[in-house]
C-alpha cells in the first residue's frame, strides 16, 4: 500500500512539471527530538519468582539527531496570504536512550525512520510564492509512518530476560497520528527559514497488566532549497 501511495505522489508531481509549472517547494534540515523507543514487557519464569518480582513494561525515553528532506505542494491556495498544502518528509535519526526495570539497566540505541504526511493550513511568509508577508505560520494534522532498528534485543539484558522467562518488545514498525506547527521567516541573509515542531501521539500497546504507548516529540529547522 505505502509503494502505491509513493508512485501516486510521483505521477502526480509528474504530472505538474510535464505542463512546465513548478508547484513545488523543497526542503532539508537537521533535527532533535525526544523519541519514545519500544515499550518492554518482561515475565519472569517460576524458576526465577519472587516475592518482589511482578510483570513489568517500560518505555524509554531517549535522545533523538538526525536529518530530514521534504517537500510540500500547495493544494488549495485562498489569497496571496493563505493556502492548504501537502507536506511530505524523510526522517532519518539515530537514538540512544538510558533506562531501568528493577535493578537491571536497561539501555537502547539504534536508528529511525520516519515518514510524516500532512496537510497544513498556511498563512504569511511562504503561503504562496506571491506572499509579501515577513513572518508566516503552519498548523496541521497527518499520520507519521515509523520503522525502529533497535539493538535492544542485541542486548545482554535481553538475553537474560529471555533465560529468566518472557520479554517482548513492542512492533518495530508503526503508524501515529501527529500535530505539525511550524513559524517561518526569513534570516539574515534573506533565505527562508523554518522552525517545525511535530508531535507524534504514539501507538497504544495493551499488555497483560497494563498499557503502554510511544509518543515522541521532535524539533526541525527547515532550509527551503527553491522558494
Amino acid at each position: 500500500m505505502f509503494r502505491a501511495f509513493l508512485l501516486s505522489v510521483g505521477l502526480w508531481i509528474g504530472a505538474f512539471f510535464a505542463h512546465g509549472q513548478s508547484p513545488i517547494v523543497f526542503h532539508r534540515g537537521w533535527v532533535i527530538g525526544n523519541y519514545t523507543t519500544a515499550p518492554f514487557y518482561f515475565a519472569p519464569s517460576q524458576a526465577w519468582q519472587s516475592t518482589e518480582d511482578t510483570l513489568s513494561y517500560k518505555n524509554n525515553r531517549g535522545l533523538q539527531l538526525g536529518l530530514n528532506w521534504g517537500a510540500r505542494i500547495n493544494l488549495y491556495e485562498l489569497n496571496s496570504l493563505q493556502s492548504v498544502s501537502l507536506h511530505l518528509d524523510l526522517v532519518g535519526t539515530g537514538f540512544i536512550s538510558n533506562g531501568f526495570i528493577r535493578n537491571d539497566r536497561l539501555p537502547d540505541l539504534g536508528l529511525a525512520l520516519q515518514i510524516p504526511v500532512v496537510v497544513n493550513y498556511n498563512w504569511g511568509h511562504m503561503a504562496t510564492r506571491e506572499s509579501s508577508a515577513e513572518r508566516g505560520f503552519a498548523v496541521g494534522l497527518g499520520v507519521e509512518i515509523n520503522r525502529v532498528f533497535s539493538l535492544l534485543e542485541a542486548s545482554s539484558f535481553y538475553e537474560v530476560a529471555n533465560q529468566r522467562g518472557f520479554a517482548q518488545t513492542a512492533a518495530a514498525s508503526f503508524v501515529q497520528p501527529v500535530l505539525n506547527l511550524g513559524y517561518r521567516y526569513w534570516n539574515r541573509k534573506d533565505r527562508p527559514r523554518e522552525i517545525n515542531l511535530q508531535l507524534g501521539f504514539g501507538k497504544m500497546y495493551r499488555f497483560e497488566h497494563g498499557n503502554s504507548f510511544r509518543p515522541n516529540l521532535r524539533i526541525s529547522m527547515h532550509k527551503y532549497i527553491n522558494y
